[in-house]
């Protein structure tokens, strides 16, 4: 698990965001976990591995914050996004 201090760190308020990028997932069998490679246009693709926890976690956060999306629909404009 990432050291806490880690989250206060994050970036926060207006941020440039990367609208729908293409991503890959997979299972990682040697990792017991999953990868995740998103593709970042300055960066190439980047490669993540979560463990089946964190890959629970995630999908879940994604789905729950995809509810919000519909109910909160175009009160954002992409991609500037707020960030709490």
């Amino acid at each position: 698990m990432p050291d806490d201090n880690v989250y206060d760190t994050r970036p926060q308020g207006n941020l440039t965001a990367i609208l729908d990028p293409p991503w890959w997932a997979e299972i990682a069998a040697a990792k017991n976990g999953c990868i995740v490679q998103v593709h970042h246009p300055q960066h190439g693709w980047l490669a993540l591995i979560f463990t089946p926890e964190f890959a629970n976690r995630l999908g879940m956060a994604l789905v729950k914050q995809a509810a919000l999306v519909e109910y909160f629909a175009n009160s954002v404009p992409p991609p500037t996004v707020s960030v709490n």
